[in-house]
């Protein structure tokens, strides 16, 4: 006697829903995810300094798309940009940005390497550029440093 043996195919669940929700899941946990130092953003972003030097690359505020853009020139591509938040004050923008350094013990080719950072404010709006640094774990971030207004 030749029996055949019948076998349900093997149904997997359905892949549709899961990438987007992965997805999701993860901007969720990169939204709930304070900024550096554990501040939030808005009003009372932390100390700012308008007498010390800084010690960090050239950073600028571009204006000439159609929202306000930081430039960073870094000197190697260790070193990378966060936007805090945007502080809306009478007739003018705070916009707020941590700058971390490269980790230390690696390397880096030294070539000059342009970061840009999109904000939400709009071109048309005057905006003043506040800056701190990091180090790469985040530890110890200096005072928020005034650096460009533009009118």
């Amino acid at each position: 006697m030749n029996r055949t043996r019948t076998t349900r195919p093997h149904r997997r669940p359905p892949t549709s829903l899961l990438l987007p929700g992965i997805l999701l899941l993860g901007l969720a946990a990169c939204a709930a995810e304070p900024p550096a130092g554990g501040q939030s953003p808005g009003p009372g972003m932390g100390p700012v300094d308008r007498s010390s030097p800084h010690d960090w690359p050239p950073v600028s505020l571009d204006s000439s798309g159609p929202e306000h853009t930081v430039v960073l020139q870094a000197p190697d591509p260790g070193w990378w940009i966060q936007l805090d938040g945007v502080e809306a004050s009478p007739g003018l923008k705070r916009i707020y940005v941590t700058i971390r350094r490269p980790k230390p013990g690696r390397m880096y080719p030294q070539v000059i390497t342009e970061l840009r950072l999109g904000s939400t404010v709009p071109s048309r709006e005057p905006a003043e550029l506040l800056v701190r640094v990091a180090e790469p774990d985040g530890s110890t971030p200096s005072p928020y440093h005034p650096l460009d207004r533009s009118e």
